[in-house]
């Protein structure tokens, strides 16, 4: 009966360690590792699936061998055999694992980089039964980390590269842990010199106060990531703009291990920006003072602006006009619109006109307009902007003008039609005037004459000089006579223009006004003068006159000389008379050129007091100016001056 109880015993045992065995192979099967089994001698019992195809050998080929005969292993680096690690295991009677650097010779020869380990397989009593390695090809996991290494590497190169961008590391407290080139040109700050300090000192005096700082570290790492903008100090105290992003960078268990902190500057665009924005605001005011009226209409002719001036041009306030169609637009000028906007559409960028526009109280007004179309950022059209100004006034002014003008131009014709008969009779009586008078002076001449010759004898020396005296002031009067027509002719006379050589001309008429006996004793001085455009016949009396001055006023000098000059400047040609002579007083210079006016007796300078005022009517109607310069004594200079031919 003992024996029956010992039997049923052992055979529970059995069944329960059959069914371990089973559920040990069943483990080993499944791990997805390589499993191998050997016995306290180092002979593999049993290998997994996944250790067969990694050692390439099958379980029955391998069962009863050597673990170095399908497990051979060596130093990746070294290449020298690695010690068995089931002896280390028996040896030490712990879990051991390979040495780093391990490599798999399969029975094929392919290598395989593997990472395993060994452990004692132990009795109910401790005792060490056999060993169980584990292990796994890392060839996968190896180039995983060489990728790894080199994104690395290449992110690293890439950052330093980068120096548009300050990039830097901050650990948990807000130390800088790295720092690449961008950072360095950014802040000023070498690596060596900002590593371990805090970044608070890139903030200015005032935010820091503030604890800026601290609140961006503690949104960030709230928030993931945070952004900010202000100004920041550089190294040497001068600030910039900058666009900031902080992100929190955490472990895989969530805790925070830093942040990375990217920085850029944008002071230029902050300045670019800062002067749109003041630009825009001088736009705004500018829009809004305009004395004109300033109204934008987007295509479909709704009005999206209405200024100031619109308002009281119109009469419609901002409110009332935009966002509605425009509402100065009258009914019949509805095609001139449709047709002016289609234009600037087209293309045709600018368009001026005069039109008719409606006030809100319904009174029709003049206006002029200058309209341009308004672009996107694409350049596509997608506005028209109108300048309006109301011209009722002017209009209704141009009206009394051209009024004005045909009753001016009515009097005119008339008026000259008067002043054309009264020359005419001023004419005929100057003719009549000229041969009534010089007639019996003529004949008072030619009796004395007479008297003179023929009752020499019986005249003493006082009759002879009456009767001379008679004959030199009939000449005299008969001279004033032909200055005084000479006066009269210059102002109705048609002018002929024609090419003039004036120094010819001046020579020509210096020739012709010099005795010969007066010749011999001038100095005569004629630099090279600019041509002339004007009527040669009255020129030549102005050469005429103002050289006959000239002798007439140095004959009195022992070496009489006189200078001839000219030039141009500011489009005029100007000419000039120089002489040595008497000279006059300037203060009674402004009498020179009138008629009638003489600086000097008449018992020292002959002279009918009309030649200067000839010289003037002729320059004046030639557009020309004359004027003198002297001091008494010292010689004069008459100067005149005639346009430049266009």
């Amino acid at each position: 009966m003992k024996k029956s109880s010992t039997s049923k015993s052992q055979s529970k045992t059995e069944i329960a360690l059959k069914e371990s065995e089973q559920r040990y192979r069943t483990i080993m099967m499944s791990v997805g590792d390589c499993v191998i089994a050997t016995n306290t001698e180092g002979r593999v019992e049993m290998m997994n699936p996944v250790a067969e195809e990694l050692t390439g050998c099958k379980m029955e080929e391998a069962q009863g061998k050597s673990l170095e005969e399908i497990f051979h292993i060596i130093n990746e680096e070294t290449r020298q055999t690695v010690e068995n690690p089931v002896r280390r295991v028996m040896r030490e009677g712990i879990v051991v694992s390979l040495a780093n650097h391990s490599v798999l010779i399969a029975k094929d020869g392919t290598e395989h980089p593997i990472a395993d380990s060994g452990a004692p397989i132990s009795n109910e009593k401790g005792d060490i039964t056999g060993v169980v390695l584990v292990f796994r090809d890392q060839t996968q996991e190896r180039a995983a980390q060489k990728r790894l290494r080199e994104s690395e590497a290449n992110l690293h190169m890439l950052i330093e590269g980068v120096t548009d961008y300050a990039i830097y590391l901050l650990d948990p407290g807000g130390k800088i842990v790295s720092w690449n080139a961008g950072a360095e040109r950014l802040n000023g700050y070498r690596a060596y010199e900002i590593i371990d300090q805090t970044f608070s000192r890139f903030f200015t005096q005032e935010d820091q106060q503030n604890g800026l700082p601290q609140r961006l570290l503690a949104e960030a790492r709230i928030q993931g990531s945070i952004e900010d903008e202000g100004w920041r100090v550089r190294k040497d105290g001068s600030r910039f703009w900058a666009n900031a992003v902080i992100n929190a960078l955490q472990k895989e268990d969530g805790s925070l291990y830093g942040f990375a902190k990217v920085t850029r500057d944008l002071t230029e665009q902050k300045r670019v920006e800062e002067t749109l924005r003041e630009t825009s605001e001088t736009l705004a005011t500018i829009v809004k003072t305009f004395p004109l009226a300033i109204i934008v209409t987007n295509l479909q002719g709704f009005v999206t602006l209405w200024n100031h001036a619109a308002e009281t041009t119109f009469g419609w306030t901002a409110d009332e006009a935009i966002g509605k169609p425009n509402p100065i637009i009258p009914t019949d000028k509805q095609d001139e619109v449709r047709h002016v906007c289609q234009q600037i559409i087209e293309g045709r960028s600018l368009i001026e006109s005069e039109t008719e526009r409606v006030r809100k109280d319904g009174v029709r007004i003049a206006v002029s307009f200058t309209a341009t179309t308004l672009g996107n950022k694409e350049g596509q059209p997608n506005g028209i902007l109108a300048i309006i100004a109301d011209i009722t006034e002017r209009k209704q002014a141009e009206k009394d003008i051209i009024s004005l003008n045909t009753q001016l131009e009515q009097r005119v014709i008339k008026r000259t039609s008067q002043l054309e008969a009264a020359n005419k009779e001023l004419e005929t009586f100057a003719y009549s005037v000229s041969h009534d008078l010089r007639a019996p002076l003529r004949a008072v001449d030619g009796f004395s004459k007479f008297v003179l010759e023929d009752y020499e004898n019986k005249l003493d020396t006082e009759g002879k000089r009456l009767l001379n005296l008679i004959r030199i002031n009939t000449q005299k009067m008969d001279q004033l006579i032909s200055d005084l027509l000479n006066f009269s002719q210059v102002s109705r006379r048609e002018l002929r223009y024609s090419e003039i050589d004036m120094k010819q001309m001046a020579i020509s008429m210096f020739n012709e006004t010099a005795q010969d006996d007066v010749k011999d004793k001038i100095r005569l001085t004629v630099d090279q003068l600019p041509e002339a455009f004007a009527d040669p016949t009255f020129l030549k009396q102005v050469w005429l006159n103002l050289l006959s001055n000239a002798i007439k006023f140095t004959s009195k000098k022992r070496k009489p000389d006189i200078q001839i000059g000219g030039k141009v400047e500011n489009h005029s040609n100007t000419y000039y008379i120089k002489d040595n002579g008497v000279g006059f007083n300037p203060e009674y210079g402004h009498k020179l050129f009138g008629v009638f006016q003489r600086l000097h007796k008449s018992d020292d300078f002959e002279g009918t007091g009309v030649g200067l005022a000839i010289v003037q009517r002729i320059i004046h109607r030639f557009g020309g100016k004359v004027w003198a310069e002297s001091e008494e004594g010292k010689g004069a200079t008459f100067y005149f001056s005639l346009p430049v031919k266009k």
